[in-house]
């Protein structure tokens, strides 16, 4: 692999610019990466995307296959490169996709969110007890 411009006296060699995908309902980048090794890059991992996910209700997870890209070539999705999001509201299961140009699909959406949200408090054993349902109205709605 060759190598690039300088970078503070010291050589970067292009291989060594590895970037990560999370690809998921809506693929994206890790935020930063770092190369660890020829095995081994560490990236900070872009926030779940706010749209209707596979959530693991039981776990309360997401998982997400990871690619990485090495100038440009990417390597395939696997099974073997999987992220697990966790702690995952249940609210994210709920489809959102089509609230933009449909009413009903709006009030359907939140009636999952807040009914999801409110049965996630109650699951966790919040101490939000009688004030889930406020709670919840304030934090869903954006989902919708």
């Amino acid at each position: 692999v060759g190598e690039e411009g300088a970078s503070g006296g010291q050589r970067v060699r292009a291989v060594d610019r590895a970037s990560v995908f999370v690809l998921g309902r809506r693929p994206a980048e890790c935020r930063s990466t770092t190369w660890v090794s020829d095995s081994t890059l560490k990236c900070v991992v872009p926030a779940l995307p706010m749209v209707s996910q596979s959530v693991d209700e039981a776990g309360r997870t997401v998982a997400a296959s990871v690619q990485v890209q090495v100038l440009s070539s990417r390597s395939r999705a696997t099974g073997d490169s999987v992220l697990t999001y966790t702690n995952v509201p249940a609210y994210y299961s709920c489809d959102n996709n089509r609230v933009a140009a449909d009413q009903a699909a709006q009030q359907t959406c939140f009636k999952c969110c807040r009914t999801a949200c409110v049965k996630d408090q109650f699951s966790v054993g919040s101490s939000l007890k009688g004030q889930a349902f406020s709670w919840c109205d304030d934090r869903w709605v954006w989902m919708c």
